[in-house]
């Protein structure tokens, strides 16, 4: 466990109590991340302070949706759906899995998003965790295409986002950018990007009456 971090440093320790609520609510994501790829594993965390709340209890589970279901509730489970790029009708299973293919190499893809209807989103991007090869990490410009493609159908709402990408060359995958490896670089980024707003479009023109083409947006009558 971590104790007493700050106690050598009171300008830090004071800029973290000035700013408790946000550093809080940063930390339970983080853990919240981890919690989310580490499904066969008993997983726990809880504030030491008296009186002791558990803020994250977990049981190994043998899906990626059982373990949301645990941590968010079942509630989260009737407004999130599976993309499967290979399924002509769209329909939700159990969990998602396509396969892109940039040059010739093999990516694995899979995980869970929001339901294109109002409700289903939420307000803001605090439920979005992307991995890669099980790392929680950080990609912007994957993350900015699913948001901009999602706002399409669900304008005034994010998705919740849980993308797991399984990179099978790892010499097209850098994660030594910075000391957290949380920020990576990965080839072919922007075929990725492009592929999965191709994907994200076909899936939600099946659920609802708004097609987004390339240059704009058009409503059916």
């Amino acid at each position: 466990s971590v104790r007493s971090l700050f106690n050598r440093f009171p300008v830090r320790r004071t800029e973290l109590q000035s700013h408790s609520k946000r550093e809080f609510s940063q930390a339970l994501n983080s853990i919240q991340s981890f919690a989310i790829i580490s499904i066969f594993q008993v997983f726990s965390s809880a504030d030491n302070h008296p009186p002791t709340n558990a803020l994250l209890t977990l049981t190994p589970a043998n899906s990626i949706k059982n373990t949301l279901a645990q941590i968010f509730g079942q509630k989260i489970l009737d407004t999130i759906i599976p993309i499967d790029d290979n399924e002509k009708d769209f329909r939700v299973k159990q969990n998602f899995v396509f396969f892109l293919q940039i040059n010739m190499k093999i990516d694995l893809v899979e995980g869970f998003i929001s339901r294109p209807q109002h409700g289903s989103g939420r307000s803001s991007t605090d439920r979005q965790y992307l991995y890669v090869n099980n790392r929680p990490v950080d990609c912007p410009p994957l993350l900015r295409t699913i948001n901009e493609i999602y706002r399409h159908f669900n304008p005034n709402q994010y998705p919740l986002v849980i993308l797991t990408v399984d990179v099978l060359d790892r010499s097209t995958l850098d994660i030594n950018c910075t000391p957290d490896k949380r920020t990576i670089f990965v080839e072919h980024l922007s075929d990725m990007c492009e592929h999965m707003r191709s994907s994200l479009n076909k899936l939600f023109e099946g659920s609802s009456n708004v097609y987004i083409g390339t240059n704009k947006r058009t409503q059916d009558t």
